[in-house]
């Protein structure tokens, strides 16, 4: 019986208007020339009430999509003694405030945690010249060091046709830092060429090319989040004292004691169905002497691999649990499986969600030595029977892997 996992879905903070299709005209105030100039809406601002036609609404991708265009202008800033600018900027922020406060107001309130973050652009610059892509998060102080992730994307050839660029956030920032902390802020920085203009930039950075023209178009900036992994089902698949057993397990710990005693008990194969983000799948098992305490060095692993999208298989070599087990004597198996086990904690989905494993007390029999193990299994050669890995009789003529004689075979 498959067991579904029921989840919470919290709505995640995506890019406001991340394909630029809504504008707006927003007022310049009279000090500052009057007037109005054109910008996307929800928090995107842009040069265009210093540069008209800097920055401008254009078809995307497809018929009916919109982008962004930042065209490179020359750009004279009146409260400011620096000189002429080229360049085009787009961000999520406020330029307007310069005027008032001296700089710019950056970003936008942001409190999540994106794993990566995507856009699609075009490229044509006139020679020499850069643009760029910034994406920051931050923590209170925007200029803190230990409390922001930062990575810009640079570019420097023409690109015709439009390319998408994914950016992983789970990666080290330019600082070296992680986005392992809960910003309160976000911003995004769209530029057509690198000038002092633009935030976090060194000398090293600016393009230095007085000209205008250079052109980015850009849309669909969109964030992906990390979709929580979750195994919903467990099926596992055993010999036991020469019977095929199939265990569809239920999501809730289980403790069994068998009372017929076991002289023969293997895992032939074992799959996993999962959702969200998985990137491995593990049976944790410990097998001990009932009544003592189980340590680290007594858990050991089997490794499932990836099948398919949401199917996680392991297929052998089959494992002999009573291997080096005495006869006659009192045994607790207890066995678990989870997910990414080599991210972090937040990362691991179990089965069951409990943390809790399935737990089998028993008794072995007379173990068999591996020589006689062996003639018992050519004694029972010529019995025939095969199994599919559901533990059903099939045929001799069955396609696919069947267990004959406890071992697994591929018939073609």
């Amino acid at each position: 019986m498959f067991i579904a996992l029921f989840s919470i879905q919290v709505m995640a903070q995506d890019i406001p208007n991340g394909d630029f299709v809504t504008w707006e005209h927003r007022s310049i105030p009279a000090a500052f020339g009057g007037g109005t100039y054109a910008r996307p809406t929800d928090g995107w601002d842009c040069l265009n009430s210093l540069a008209p036609g800097s920055c401008e609404k254009v078809e995307g991708r497809t018929t009916g999509s919109t982008a962004a265009l930042l065209t490179t202008k020359k750009i004279s800033v009146p409260v400011s003694d620096m000189g002429d600018f080229y360049t085009s900027v787009l961000m999520l922020g406020d330029f307007l405030t310069a005027f008032t406060e001296g700089e710019p107001n950056f970003g936008i309130p942001f409190t999540d945690q994106p794993r990566k973050f995507s856009f699609w652009y075009k490229y044509i610059p006139v020679t020499g010249d850069k643009g760029r892509v910034h994406i920051s998060f931050w923590s209170g102080d925007r200029k803190d060091p230990k409390a922001r992730w930062r990575k810009g994307i640079t570019f420097t050839e023409t690109v015709n046709e439009w390319t998408q660029v994914v950016v992983d956030l789970t990666e080290y920032d330019e600082d070296k830092n992680k986005l392992d902390f809960t910003p309160t802020s976000m911003c995004i920085e769209i530029t057509s060429s690198l000038s002092s203009m633009s935030d976090h930039t060194h000398s090293e950075d600016l393009s230095n090319v007085k000209q205008e023209g250079s052109q980015l178009y850009i849309t669909d900036l969109a964030f992906e989040y990390h979709v929580a992994p979750a195994i919903t089902a467990v099926s596992v698949t055993s010999m036991v004292n020469g019977e095929v057993v199939v265990e569809n397990l239920p999501n809730t710990s289980t403790k069994v004691q068998e009372t017929t005693p076991i002289t023969a008990l293997q895992v032939q194969y074992w799959q996993a169905s999962t959702e969200g983000d998985v990137t491995s799948v593990q049976m944790d098992y410990c097998l001990t002497l009932d009544g003592t305490t189980p340590t680290s060095d007594d858990w050991k692993t089997l490794q499932a691999t990836k099948q398919s999208d949401g199917l996680w298989v392991y297929d052998g070599p089959s494992l002999n649990l009573l291997s080096g087990l005495e006869s006659n004597t009192a045994y607790r198996l207890e066995y678990l499986f989870y997910t990414n086990y080599d991210e972090t904690a937040q990362s691991h989905a179990y089965y069951p969600t409990s943390h809790q494993g399935f737990v089998l007390k028993f008794t072995t029999g007379e173990i068999p030595t591996s020589i006689e193990s062996l003639q018992a299994v050519e004694s029972q050669s010529t019995s025939g029977v095969h199994y599919n890995l559901q533990g059903q009789e099939v045929g001799s003529d069955y396609k696919g892997i069947v267990i004959v004689n406890g071992r697994k075979i591929v018939n073609k």
